[in-house]
């Protein structure tokens, strides 16, 4: 049917079959242009949440090259938003990390599985280097194809740094050399003038360590009731971080041009301040960093302070506090031989304090083991520090004079001196002086005889002492 032979009554319908059809195409042009609208907004607010969040989030395509980087992946890596649009890995790592980048994108892409990478190197625009770990996923399309990657990649640098200084701190023998290390780490990670670490004795801030090529002069210990800036961190237990010197009055700086710094506690055992010669030198993450590295500090010096303890109570006395047989059973066979080396003559004492069981019986255990223990302060104040008393027995010493010229004889007269002084001063009142029976002997390096012979002879020449102190003692009750 033409256009002429249709009534009008048709051609008003059709009219309106257009209208309506019309106006469907409008709104779902409408609905289009919404749902772009909407679309454009989702994808706003996910970038925006990308660009939020603390971690690193990028985004690459099949070949590896990156299509975007979220602001803390930005940040950490240097570069502005234009400059990492189609940077590869080869253009922010060496040959070895970014080959560790490709095998992980293509165990990806292979796999179609999430894969963990660990200790990526990146190299900053500065050339300085960070170490981050990610996770790796495919990016599909809506038929499920691949189209690129997406990985989240969190920085580890920071984390990094504290295992090597507990791996570090960890070989550390002796509380020097904790010391020395911290002030060597210190100075690869901070930029300061100079630093000092002082440590606690008796009262004191006492100098440990300072930076390198600096004169012992240039910082100075002091009493704690003194007071100053390290004090003051020592008492109160908080980092103090100052931009100039007008923001800490008890500073007491031992150079004209210092300015700024940090002063911090290392736990409950001392203090580490550094100084620079500029204003506000030290940043929010220079202070993290340096109480992290402090906290580590701490707990190794007491590891080794506690190591230390736990082998003096192995080879000392718990009583006398003097050294005991298990002490002497390792010491005298380096003594022997560097005695031998030498060609010096080793003098032993044995010491036995008479009338000992008529004390405990008489007075009871608690006055014997002061007996016991003023006899181990006595010995110990009247030989060398190099020489050596050990408990040898329940109420006998033994003193191990090294490197000596057969000088026991005068030792002996020394300590018999001593206790007759102890005996007009002493307070326990026992009705008779205190006495000992000693019995010397010496080894010499030329003379084939060995030291348990020795040893023999000295105790007995030690009982013979003793019997000849009976026989002239009226009774022969109290030895």
């Amino acid at each position: 049917m033409g256009y002429k032979d249709k009534t009008k009554e048709q051609l008003i319908a059709e009219l309106a079959k257009i209208r309506q059809r019309l106006a469907e195409l409008e709104a779902s042009e409408a609905e289009c242009q919404r749902a772009g609208e909407k679309l454009r907004e989702g994808m706003e607010r996910y970038q925006a949440i990308l660009e939020g969040i603390e971690d690193g989030y990028f985004e690459a395509d099949v070949a590896g090259n990156f299509t975007f980087f979220n602001n803390s992946l930005r940040v950490n890596l240097g570069y502005s938003k234009d400059e990492v649009m189609g940077m590869n890995n080869r253009q922010y790592m060496d040959e070895e990390n970014a080959r560790k980048v490709y095998q992980t994108f293509n165990r990806v892409y292979c796999t179609g599985k999430t894969a963990k990478a660990f200790d990526w190197e990146i190299i900053r625009k500065d050339g300085s280097k960070r170490f981050v770990e990610a996770s790796i996923s495919l990016i599909r399309d809506p038929s499920g194809q691949p189209t690129g990657f997406r990985g989240i990649a969190r920085d580890i640098t920071e984390r990094k740094q504290v295992h090597e200084i507990t791996r570090r701190l960890g070989t550390c023998e002796t509380e020097d050399e904790v010391y020395r290390l911290i002030v060597e780490i210190a100075e690869k990670a901070l930029a300061f003038s100079m630093c000092t670490l002082d440590i606690v004795e008796e009262n004191r801030l006492v100098v440990k360590a300072i930076s390198s090529g600096l004169p012992p002069e240039a910082s100075v210990g002091r009493a704690l009731d003194e007071g100053g800036l390290a004090a003051k961190t020592y008492h109160t237990g908080e980092t103090i971080v100052f931009g100039s010197l007008e923001e800490v009055p008890e500073a007491r700086p031992t150079r004209g041009d210092f300015r700024s710094g940090i002063s911090a506690p290392i736990g409950d055992i001392g203090v580490f301040q550094v100084v620079s010669t500029e204003v506000d030198a030290f940043t929010g993450d220079d202070v993290r960093l340096l109480d992290l590295l402090l906290g580590h500090t701490a707990e190794a010096i007491k590891r080794i302070r506690l190591q230390n303890e736990l082998k003096r109570q192995a080879l000392h006395d718990p009583l006398t506090d003097v050294h005991n047989r298990r002490y002497f059973t390792e010491a005298i066979v380096h003594e022997i031989a560097r005695s031998k080396r030498y060609d010096r003559s080793i003098s032993f004492l044995m010491v036995d304090i008479n009338r000992f069981k008529e004390i405990n019986d008489r007075f009871g255990h608690l006055v014997g083991d002061r007996v016991l223990q003023m006899m181990g302060r006595l010995l110990q104040e009247q030989v060398r520090q190099s020489d050596v008393v050990v408990r040898y027995g329940g109420d006998e010493f033994l003193i191990i004079l090294l490197e000596t010229n057969n000088d026991a004889e005068a030792v002996k007269e020394r300590i018999l001196a001593a206790v007759t002084v102890w005996n007009e001063k002493n307070e326990l009142l026992l009705g008779f002086p205190l006495t000992l029976s000693i019995g010397s002997a010496y080894w010499r390096p030329r003379v084939a005889e060995s030291v348990e012979n020795v040893l023999a002879k000295a105790d007995r020449r030690m009982y013979e002492d003793k019997r000849r102190q009976q026989a002239g003692r009226d009774g022969p009750e109290g030895i």
